[in-house]
């Protein structure tokens, strides 16, 4: 039987470490095991690198290949679009600024926890988000926030500020003092049962936001989903009424800390599919952080698409 064989894509611009000093610590944590593994370290230069070149290493080796995402959620994505129907599995090394797909799936655990472990995984199903046609691993949302984060992009590209923190905020007041309502219809199949059928929920809402949820985190540590699962075959999904402008400062951070559950502006399904539908233009929205636009929104989990490496 075949050994595993094991890919490290160290994005360079994640910043927590250095990218050699991570593969010297690579080295070493796969220098002390007893068995020799085929591995592999590659530095990505430039946006949609990892996909390829996981993509690649998971065509040659199929079930016996890991590749580890080396980075943050972005590289993460990449990663797992890379892989998805090649056979390969998913292994993370948290480097990046937020890293909110390995606080959910890997929660206590930091890098020097996984590279003392290297390289002997358990590799558990893994289920996945397919929106429109791209595979999200973590969380995808749209409204507000999404708008909030094109806004953050620009003023860094403008004005170059330095603190995150200023940056955000400065974001979020432009992105408040100008249209956040977002109209549109939604379409989902839930996991309640009928008459022996999953019921299909439908409606229309003026929202502010709404997150399609695999994972629990997003945003740097935001928490819309507070119980959900990446192995149930299950989405969470939440819609958040439009509000005024003080209600929405009063509910954001309880939306960070999971514990908006249950506030009668925010409406909570179980669902296995669905679609929303804008009423006025293109909805701005992100999956794992990469930011899109788009009047139609459709999503379906994938139950165990994937294999992940737990330590």
């Amino acid at each position: 039987m075949k050994s595993h064989a094991f890919l490290f894509l160290i994005n360079p611009e994640a910043g927590k470490r250095t990218s050699r000093k991570l593969a010297r610590e690579i080295n070493a944590s796969m220098a002390k095991t007893d068995t020799s593994y085929e591995y592999e370290i590659v530095m990505t230069e430039k946006s949609g690198h990892a996909c390829e070149l996981a993509h690649r290493f998971g065509q040659e080796h199929g079930e016996n290949g890991v590749v580890y995402a080396c980075g943050g959620d972005g590289t993460v994505n990449e990663t797992v679009n890379g892989i998805f129907g090649t056979g390969a599995a998913l292994g993370i090394l948290p480097i990046g600024t937020a890293n909110d797909f390995a606080r959910h799936i890997l929660p206590g655990l930091e890098p020097e926890d996984i590279l003392s472990r290297l390289p002997f995984p358990e590799l558990r199903p893994l289920d996945l988000i397919k929106v429109n046609e791209v595979i999200c691993a973590n969380i995808t949302s749209f409204g507000l926030d999404s708008k909030v984060q094109r806004i953050a992009n620009t003023l860094q590209r403008r004005l170059h500020i330095h603190s995150e923190l200023l940056l955000y905020n400065l974001a979020i007041l432009f992105g408040m003092a100008g249209g956040r309502e977002y109209d549109l219809e939604y379409d989902m199949l839930t996991t309640e049962i009928k008459d022996g059928q999953p019921v299909r929920v439908t409606g229309s809402i003026k929202m502010v936001l709404a997150a399609i949820c695999n994972g629990r985190y997003y945003g740097g540590g935001y928490n819309p989903a507070p119980a959900a699962s990446s192995s149930d075959g299950v989405l969470d999904i939440v819609l958040v009424d439009n509000l005024p402008l003080t209600r929405i400062v009063k509910l954001l951070p309880k939306y960070k800390a999971g514990t908006h559950v249950g506030d009668p502006a925010m409406h909570m399904f179980s669902a296995t599919e669905g679609v929303f539908r804008s009423h006025g233009g293109l909805l701005p929205g992100n999956y794992d952080g990469e930011l899109f636009e788009a009047a139609e929104i459709s999503f379906k989990v994938l139950p165990a698409a994937i294999r992940f490496a737990h330590y």
